[in-house]
């Protein structure tokens, strides 16, 4: 920009000096000078679906006059109520907010604010309420659950860490907990009353705790597409149970080995159904009695399992006919490569640690540590259990 004595100075200009100024060019000078009046030590530009007045930005997401994203000074992505729940209010952040008085959070800080007594009522409604937003953000603390959470519309369901990040590592890997409070009723294992229970839809968690070990309940039931990434289960009997298309943990701790856990129950029970139905383990560790079950019979098409470089450990009492089993796996094609996989059979109870069954074709089981009285059982065929170090207890 040509700058001279402090002035701009546009180089077209006649003898150096600037053209005429008309009349409606002095009018949007005036009008201009009347918005910053308005908006002191503020400036103020508007056009093209963006508008900027002082510290704060709103850019129109769509025709709607009425869909527009505000961006506030605090970094905060701010959308209008678009049919959620009561007690969403317009020009919430893009979640709806969770926390609990029990842990010194108060109604200015969230849309829901449990008191540490069947917080699944809050939680519930929070989901509701995002159906159209995506996200609910459960603030750090303890939520004490009364009844199951249940999760019946696409959303993310997120804790700890600052507002705005999903997780964070300032130390703590979970700063939000669930924790099942209900006496225990029943069958052990139920799926019918688990702490969280997903419907047919897309669900994802992240740096969450969710503690079901003093009940003997399943932890988490899905039957859509689920993802969970930082998150740590506890439970006695199945921790995740899955009936859907899709699962997948990323660095997650699934699973509590106790003397009050149940036998035949597994940190990850798979039986898929849908089209192309895959299980995924990236990193992390799962256990329990057993630690994983995979099960594509009832899909259209093979489960596709792919689990790497993470720890798979059992206590034994898997499958009635396995008893032991730390990996069951009775589908085609599974891969399951660098991890540490122990189990604790026993002379008396010489079940395999990885159990293949007849079903099963083309599987890889390569580069593991395995550990336990027998490691490998190969039913299937044309399965590659090689290159893995055996270590026989």
């Amino acid at each position: 920009m040509p700058i001279k004595d402090g002035k701009y100075k546009n180089p077209n200009w006649v003898n150096g000096g600037p053209p005429a100024i008309d009349a409606d060019e002095l009018n949007a000078i005036s009008d201009t000078l009347e918005n910053l009046d308005k908006n002191p030590g503020t400036n103020y530009i508007s056009g093209n679906g963006i508008s900027i007045a002082g510290t704060t930005i709103s850019a129109k997401i769509s025709s709607d006059n009425d869909n527009v994203a505000t961006f506030g000074k605090d970094g905060g992505i701010y959308v209008p109520n678009q049919g959620g729940g009561a007690g969403v209010s317009a020009n919430k952040k893009a979640a709806v907010v969770v926390g609990s008085s029990q842990n010194g959070w108060t109604a200015q800080d969230c849309d829901y604010l449990c008191d540490g007594t069947s917080d699944d009522v809050e939680i519930n409604k929070a989901i509701v309420a995002a159906k159209n937003i995506g996200y609910v953000c459960l603030l750090p603390g303890t939520y004490n659950l009364g009844g199951s959470v249940s999760v019946n519309n696409d959303v993310t369901i997120y804790g700890g860490g600052a507002f705005g990040a999903p997780y964070s590592f300032d130390g703590v890997r979970s700063a939000t907990v669930i924790k099942d409070t209900r006496q225990w009723m029943g069958a052990a294992g139920s799926i019918s009353s688990a702490s969280i229970s997903c419907g047919n839809n897309r669900t994802a968690f992240l740096n969450l705790t969710l503690d079901s070990s003093s009940v003997k309940r399943v932890g988490v039931v899905t039957r859509g597409n689920t993802a969970f990434s930082y998150c740590s289960i506890k439970a006695n009997c199945h921790c995740v149970y899955s009936t859907g298309t899709s699962l997948t943990l990323n660095s997650c701790c699934i699973g509590e080995l106790s003397t009050s856990s149940v036998s035949g129950q597994y940190g990850v029970y798979m039986m898929a159904s849908g089209t192309y139905p895959t299980l995924e383990i990236n990193g992390g560790a799962v256990g329990n009695i057993g630690s994983v079950y995979a099960n594509g019979s009832d899909a259209s098409f093979a489960l596709q399992v792919m689990i790497s470089n993470c720890v798979l450990s059992g206590a034994g009492g898997g499958e009635s006919d396995i008893s032991g089993a730390v990996a069951l796996i009775k589908s085609s094609g599974a891969s399951i490569t660098g991890c540490n996989i122990s189990g604790y059979s026993s002379i008396a109870h010489p079940t395999p640690t990885v159990y293949l069954d007849s079903t099963t074709e083309n599987c890889i089981i390569s580069g593991n540590v395995i550990s336990g009285y027998s490691q490998v059982s190969d039913n299937g065929t044309n399965n590659n259990t090689q290159y893995n170090l055996l270590v026989q207890l």
